[in-house]
């Protein structure tokens, strides 16, 4: 018995739409209780489970309603009654309760009652009721016989289907949990870390249908990829899943983002049902050759801001969705904005970013977004845009759509290939010899060079031999070089001095990517080849040859590795990283030999 426990004058008005549903065994303790229950009582789930029934039980309810109860209920009939509880901070609850029987296979198994608001009719009589047994002058209240007809049994089957149905629920959550807790593994959001880069993600409910990611390439370029899919919940977050994985793998292996968005094409096409879509951004940064690479498809684009927080550019919003278009009519090509100025940055942003609304209905803007970003310095600019974000939604934010936002700074960090300040020297001669340990020969033409991103491949077949991805960066560079220099130079004949300014660096990129579609016959033969020296060092021979007119490789001798104009540093870089560099016959072949750390000498 629960007399002495504390309690109040205040009533806790249970809810009319709110059923109470509980269970216990067959002495009374409680083996199930709903949500409902625990929020009108006070107690959690873990209090009431294995708990007397009677731990609500207020002291104002006379004895004998309990024994009434209890004589009804062991007789195998169904009880019905107002009740007057004790929540557990003290308050007082009423409820109209029907207590049933449960039987399996025959035999008694507990009892289950059904309990929800009573009228103030109820209430009146059953405090009437309670006043007149205090005094021993019963007056009636309700009578438990009607309950053994059809109403008591349909009373018991309806409570039965709320427990199933709860259960059903509680299940349902549970692999939601689980659900949730997969998915966010898979992102990985508590593990993306890089300097340059802030990001901010504001989830509708459980399951976020926005994304977010950021990795880095072998030669240090910055990838970042904001996607949104249709719809919301556990179905829109699925629908992002088949980002990830190429995303990560692919930047990891060197891919340029063109590629990138056409194999996440490819993936959502397979794995989505025709009515789902992505919308996505890809971006690249480069902070050596100061450039940035975005393609968007969907989303809002991206803005560049200056070191006041300005938008100074806005990329083009110029594709579709993903997995609209199937892969032979899908467009990979990209944007580029280059600029020169260490200071600025980039920032990204989804559709709910924008169009979340506060408790006026306005919606947040653009506007408002540019505004708070120009409103601090940069140490204190994310925070000022973030604290603007959840300043207007208030208690409302993030109930329409999913937040997503990332500002990505384009100064450089990390590592970055050294450029040795000597004058270069030109080498020719003879190879030096070793034994061969192993070589991969690949002959490209132009089909071929047209829809492969090549240099990812040549790397990836390098670190699958020998295992090591300590020097992948430097390797990664010296074959984008070579690469590079026999397909733009070689075959498209592009002219380096483009690059020279800013607006240069675009024109190049558009009027390489006009030649290249136009362009009928061409090959590239590439050899790579790890040799093996009398004393045990090793090394990496990469030969390079174009099918082109090749160029006057003497003038290179005239260039200095403190060159700072934008055009013409790449071979001159290779001498920084490799023991020789080698020009044979017109220039349209280079070979270079590249020194293995000592644990990649052995065969």
């Amino acid at each position: 018995m629960r007399t002495h426990q504390q309690v109040t004058n205040h009533e806790y008005v249970v809810p009319e739409e709110a059923v109470l549903v509980s269970k216990t065994d067959i002495r009374g303790n409680i083996t199930y209780c709903n949500k409902e229950f625990c929020e009108v009582s006070g107690f959690v789930e873990s209090e009431l489970i294995g708990a007397p029934h009677n731990i609500v039980r207020h002291p104002d309810v006379p004895k004998r309603v309990f024994a009434d109860c209890w004589q009804t209920i062991q007789a195998g009939d169904s009880w019905h009654g107002i009740l007057k509880n004790r929540r557990k901070n003290g308050d007082y609850y009423w409820v109209n309760a029907n207590i049933t029987p449960l039987h399996e296979n025959g035999r008694l198994s507990g009892y289950l009652s059904l309990r929800y608001k009573p009228s103030a009719e109820m209430v009146a009589r059953a405090e009437k009721y309670y006043r007149s047994m205090r005094k021993w002058q019963l007056f009636p209240m309700f009578t438990h016989k009607a309950d053994k007809t059809y109403l008591g049994q349909l009373q018991q089957s309806f409570a039965a289907k709320i427990a199933t149905q709860e259960a059903m629920q509680d299940r349902s959550e549970q692999e939601q949990r689980i659900a949730a807790r997969y998915m966010n593994k898979l992102l990985a959001l508590d593990k993306l870390r890089d300097s340059a880069v802030q990001f901010y993600l504001k989830p509708a409910s459980n399951f976020s249908s926005d994304l977010i990611a950021f990795a880095r390439t072998p030669d240090n370029r910055l990838h970042l990829m904001l996607a949104d899919s249709t719809g919301r919940g556990l179905s829109a977050a699925l629908a992002v899943m088949p980002l990830i994985n190429p995303f990560y793998s692919m930047t990891g292996k060197g891919f340029r983002i063109s590629a990138i968005a056409a194999e996440i094409n490819n993936k959502v096409k397979q794995s989505l049902p025709v009515s789902h879509f992505v919308a996505a951004v890809l971006v690249s940064i480069d902070t050596v050759g100061q450039m940035v690479e975005v393609w968007s498809g969907g989303c809002p684009p991206p803005h560049i801001l200056n070191g006041d927080g300005a938008s100074v550019h806005h990329f083009k919003p110029r594709h579709l969705a993903m997995g609209i278009l199937p892969p032979d009519q899908f467009d990979a090509s990209v944007e580029y904005y280059s600029y020169n100025d260490d200071s600025y940055s980039l920032l990204m942003f989804s559709d709910g970013a924008l169009e979340f609304e506060n408790e006026r209905g306005e919606k947040f803007g653009l506007q408002r977004l540019l505004k708070a970003a120009g409103a601090a310095d940069v140490s204190a600019r994310w925070q000022k845009m973030v604290g603007e974000i959840e300043a207007h939604g208030g208690n409302n934010i993030a109930v329409n759509d999913d937040i997503a936002m990332m500002l990505a700074q384009l100064k450089s960090y990390g590592k970055k290939a050294s450029r040795h300040p000597a004058q270069p020297e030109l080498h020719s001669g003879e190879q030096v010899s070793g034994k061969v340990v192993w070589q991969f020969v690949l002959t490209l033409d132009m089909v071929q060079l047209k829809k492969l991103d090549v240099v990812p491949l040549l790397l990836d077949i390098v670190q699958q031999i020998e295992k090591d991805k300590e020097r992948g960066a430097e390797i990664f560079m010296i074959l984008s070089e070579l690469f590079n220099n026999a397909l733009d130079h070689g075959l498209l004949k592009l002219d380096s001095s483009l690059k020279h300014d800013i607006e240069g660096m675009e024109k190049y990129f558009d009027e390489r990517a006009e030649r290249l579609a136009s362009a009928g016959i061409g090959q590239i033969q590439l050899n790579l080849e790890k040799v093996l020296n009398e004393d045990g060092s090793a090394f990496l021979r990469i030969r390079v040859k174009d099918s082109g007119e090749g160029f006057d490789y003497q003038q290179i001798a005239a260039k200095t590795a403190s060159d700072t104009q934008r055009h013409g540093r790449g071979i001159t870089l290779l001498y920084s990283v490799c023991r020789t560099v080698r020009f044979l016959g017109n220039g349209s072949e280079v070979e270079v030999e590249f020194n293995l750390p000592a644990d990649m000498a052995g065969e």
